[in-house]
Protein backbone atom coordinates (compact mmCIF):
# COMPACT_ATOMS: atom_id res chain seq x y z
CA UNK A 1 0.00 0.00 0.00
CA UNK A 2 0.90 3.94 -0.56
CA UNK A 3 0.11 4.88 3.24
CA UNK A 4 1.89 7.89 3.61
CA UNK A 5 4.69 7.39 0.61
CA UNK A 6 4.91 9.48 -2.39
CA UNK A 7 4.55 7.58 -5.69
CA UNK A 8 7.93 8.00 -6.89
CA UNK A 9 9.83 6.79 -3.57
CA UNK A 10 6.73 3.87 -3.73
CA UNK A 11 8.02 2.88 -6.99
CA UNK A 12 11.75 3.69 -5.91
CA UNK A 13 11.08 1.02 -2.99
CA UNK A 14 9.60 -1.60 -5.07
CA UNK A 15 12.11 -1.38 -7.78
CA UNK A 16 14.74 -1.67 -5.06
CA UNK A 17 13.31 -4.75 -3.79
CA UNK A 18 12.48 -6.58 -7.19
CA UNK A 19 15.85 -5.78 -8.62
CA UNK A 20 15.54 -8.92 -10.56
CA UNK A 21 12.02 -8.78 -11.65
CA UNK A 22 12.62 -8.26 -15.88
CA UNK A 23 10.17 -5.19 -15.98
CA UNK A 24 11.06 -3.63 -19.33
CA UNK A 25 9.57 -6.29 -22.16
CA UNK A 26 9.90 -6.55 -25.73
CA UNK A 27 6.47 -7.43 -26.68
CA UNK A 28 5.15 -4.61 -24.17
CA UNK A 29 7.91 -2.02 -26.20
CA UNK A 30 6.24 -3.49 -29.40
CA UNK A 31 2.77 -3.04 -28.77
CA UNK A 32 2.79 -0.30 -27.41
CA UNK A 33 4.63 1.64 -30.29
CA UNK A 34 1.89 0.39 -32.30
CA UNK A 35 0.07 2.44 -29.92
CA UNK A 36 1.74 5.42 -30.37
CA UNK A 37 1.67 5.06 -33.80
CA UNK A 38 -2.12 4.72 -34.20
CA UNK A 39 -2.84 7.44 -31.60
CA UNK A 40 0.11 10.06 -32.07
CA UNK A 41 0.80 9.30 -29.02
CA UNK A 42 4.12 9.48 -27.49
CA UNK A 43 6.19 7.45 -24.74
CA UNK A 44 6.43 8.82 -21.60
CA UNK A 45 10.25 7.96 -21.63
CA UNK A 46 12.10 5.21 -23.97
CA UNK A 47 11.75 2.29 -22.11
CA UNK A 48 8.70 2.92 -19.64
CA UNK A 49 8.96 3.51 -16.45
CA UNK A 50 6.72 0.17 -16.11
CA UNK A 51 6.34 0.38 -12.06
CA UNK A 52 5.22 -2.31 -10.09
CA UNK A 53 2.07 -1.25 -9.13
CA UNK A 54 -1.44 -2.86 -7.43
CA UNK A 55 -4.49 -1.85 -10.08
CA UNK A 56 -6.07 0.91 -7.49
CA UNK A 57 -2.53 2.25 -7.66
CA UNK A 58 -2.37 3.01 -11.54
CA UNK A 59 -4.04 6.40 -10.77
CA UNK A 60 -1.89 7.60 -7.83
CA UNK A 61 1.30 6.81 -9.77
CA UNK A 62 0.75 6.75 -13.87
CA UNK A 63 -0.14 10.57 -13.66
CA UNK A 64 1.61 13.96 -13.65
CA UNK A 65 4.18 14.72 -11.30
CA UNK A 66 1.62 18.10 -10.57
CA UNK A 67 -0.75 15.59 -9.46
CA UNK A 68 1.40 13.32 -7.35
CA UNK A 69 2.46 11.29 -9.67
CA UNK A 70 5.89 10.08 -11.56
CA UNK A 71 5.01 11.83 -15.21
CA UNK A 72 7.19 14.51 -16.75
CA UNK A 73 4.07 15.10 -19.22
CA UNK A 74 0.09 14.11 -19.88
CA UNK A 75 -0.96 12.64 -22.84
CA UNK A 76 1.89 9.78 -23.15
CA UNK A 77 1.78 5.97 -23.09
CA UNK A 78 3.34 3.68 -20.32
CA UNK A 79 2.74 0.39 -18.86
CA UNK A 80 2.68 -1.41 -15.51
CA UNK A 81 4.14 -4.73 -13.76
CA UNK A 82 1.17 -5.87 -11.76
CA UNK A 83 1.15 -6.28 -8.45
CA UNK A 84 -1.59 -8.29 -7.19
CA UNK A 85 -2.77 -11.56 -4.61
CA UNK A 86 -3.83 -14.69 -6.26
CA UNK A 87 -7.42 -14.09 -6.47
CA UNK A 88 -7.31 -10.47 -7.85
CA UNK A 89 -7.65 -9.63 -11.65
CA UNK A 90 -4.00 -10.06 -13.08
CA UNK A 91 -4.50 -6.63 -15.61
CA UNK A 92 -2.97 -9.40 -18.29
CA UNK A 93 -4.09 -8.04 -21.72
CA UNK A 94 -5.94 -5.64 -19.96
CA UNK A 95 -6.28 -1.44 -20.76
CA UNK A 96 -6.89 1.53 -18.97
CA UNK A 97 -6.16 5.03 -19.45
CA UNK A 98 -5.81 8.09 -16.29
CA UNK A 99 -7.79 11.38 -16.90
CA UNK A 100 -8.21 13.83 -15.00
CA UNK A 101 -11.85 15.45 -14.53
CA UNK A 102 -12.29 19.16 -14.18
CA UNK A 103 -15.90 19.33 -12.46
CA UNK A 104 -16.89 17.63 -9.17
CA UNK A 105 -20.09 15.84 -10.94
CA UNK A 106 -17.46 13.95 -13.44
CA UNK A 107 -15.69 12.99 -10.22
CA UNK A 108 -19.02 11.66 -8.51
CA UNK A 109 -19.67 9.84 -11.43
CA UNK A 110 -16.38 7.78 -11.73
CA UNK A 111 -16.23 7.49 -8.25
CA UNK A 112 -19.94 6.04 -7.83
CA UNK A 113 -19.30 3.57 -10.56
CA UNK A 114 -16.27 2.00 -8.72
CA UNK A 115 -13.03 3.55 -10.73
CA UNK A 116 -10.43 4.15 -8.84
CA UNK A 117 -8.75 7.83 -8.24
CA UNK A 118 -5.57 9.33 -6.37
CA UNK A 119 -5.38 10.96 -3.69
CA UNK A 120 -5.58 14.10 -4.49
CA UNK A 121 -8.75 13.09 -6.13
CA UNK A 122 -7.28 14.65 -9.19
CA UNK A 123 -6.50 11.45 -11.23
CA UNK A 124 -8.60 8.38 -12.06
CA UNK A 125 -8.71 5.66 -14.01
CA UNK A 126 -10.59 3.80 -16.84
CA UNK A 127 -10.11 0.25 -17.47
CA UNK A 128 -10.55 -3.16 -18.64
CA UNK A 129 -8.77 -6.13 -16.62
CA UNK A 130 -8.62 -8.43 -19.83
CA UNK A 131 -7.95 -9.32 -22.82
CA UNK A 132 -11.33 -10.77 -24.66
CA UNK A 133 -9.06 -13.18 -26.59
CA UNK A 134 -10.89 -14.91 -30.09
CA UNK A 135 -13.75 -11.77 -29.70
CA UNK A 136 -11.84 -8.63 -30.26
CA UNK A 137 -10.41 -9.46 -34.00
CA UNK A 138 -13.96 -10.85 -35.38
CA UNK A 139 -15.02 -7.40 -34.40
CA UNK A 140 -12.49 -5.15 -35.84
CA UNK A 141 -13.00 -7.75 -39.29
CA UNK A 142 -16.70 -7.37 -38.96
CA UNK A 143 -16.55 -3.79 -38.27
CA UNK A 144 -14.00 -3.01 -41.34
CA UNK A 145 -15.93 -5.41 -43.66
CA UNK A 146 -19.56 -4.64 -42.88
CA UNK A 147 -19.23 -0.87 -41.45
CA UNK A 148 -16.40 0.48 -43.64
CA UNK A 149 -15.33 1.78 -40.01
CA UNK A 150 -11.33 1.42 -38.78
CA UNK A 151 -11.18 0.03 -35.36
CA UNK A 152 -8.28 1.60 -35.24
CA UNK A 153 -6.88 5.61 -35.62
CA UNK A 154 -7.90 7.45 -38.17
CA UNK A 155 -4.40 8.84 -38.73
CA UNK A 156 -1.66 6.57 -38.50
CA UNK A 157 1.86 7.99 -39.00
CA UNK A 158 5.11 7.00 -37.57
CA UNK A 159 5.66 8.64 -33.92
CA UNK A 160 7.97 6.33 -32.57
CA UNK A 161 10.17 3.25 -33.82
CA UNK A 162 11.64 0.41 -31.78
CA UNK A 163 15.08 -0.34 -31.69
CA UNK A 164 17.40 -2.58 -29.98
CA UNK A 165 20.95 -1.88 -28.44
CA UNK A 166 23.60 -4.68 -27.92
CA UNK A 167 24.73 -4.73 -24.63
CA UNK A 168 27.87 -7.01 -25.12
CA UNK A 169 30.18 -7.56 -28.11
CA UNK A 170 28.22 -9.59 -30.83
CA UNK A 171 29.78 -11.74 -33.14
CA UNK A 172 29.28 -10.98 -36.99
CA UNK A 173 26.58 -13.02 -38.60
CA UNK A 174 25.11 -14.46 -35.05
CA UNK A 175 21.78 -14.02 -33.82
CA UNK A 176 21.61 -11.78 -30.81
CA UNK A 177 20.26 -12.89 -27.40
CA UNK A 178 18.03 -11.09 -25.75
CA UNK A 179 20.59 -11.08 -23.21
CA UNK A 180 22.86 -9.60 -25.20
CA UNK A 181 20.88 -6.85 -26.50
CA UNK A 182 17.75 -3.62 -24.57
CA UNK A 183 15.07 -2.46 -26.51
CA UNK A 184 13.90 1.01 -26.59
CA UNK A 185 11.18 3.17 -28.22
CA UNK A 186 13.12 6.27 -30.24
CA UNK A 187 10.96 9.14 -30.92
CA UNK A 188 11.27 9.83 -34.56
CA UNK A 189 11.77 12.82 -36.21
CA UNK A 190 11.84 14.43 -39.80
CA UNK A 191 15.32 13.95 -40.04
CA UNK A 192 15.05 9.70 -38.68
CA UNK A 193 12.24 9.21 -41.35
CA UNK A 194 14.90 10.44 -44.42
CA UNK A 195 15.16 7.65 -46.58
CA UNK A 196 18.44 5.91 -46.29
CA UNK A 197 20.97 3.35 -48.68
CA UNK A 198 19.82 0.09 -48.97
CA UNK A 199 22.26 -2.34 -47.37
CA UNK A 200 22.99 -5.66 -47.82
CA UNK A 201 21.68 -8.43 -45.34
CA UNK A 202 23.80 -10.48 -43.06
CA UNK A 203 22.00 -13.80 -43.41
CA UNK A 204 21.22 -15.18 -40.04
CA UNK A 205 22.58 -19.11 -38.89
CA UNK A 206 19.94 -21.30 -38.28
CA UNK A 207 20.07 -22.27 -34.53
Amino acid sequence: MIGKRTARELVEDRSALLTELPRHLAADLCEMGIVCNATGLKPSCETFHAPVSRIVEIPEILTTKDRGGILERESVVDVINCLRRPDEASMSGGVFIVVACEDNTSWKVLEAKGNPTNRQRTSAMIYRPVHLLGVETPISVLATALLNHATGGEVVKPVCDLAGRAIQNLKPARCSRRSATTMSLKVLNRSSLTPSRSREAIPCPST
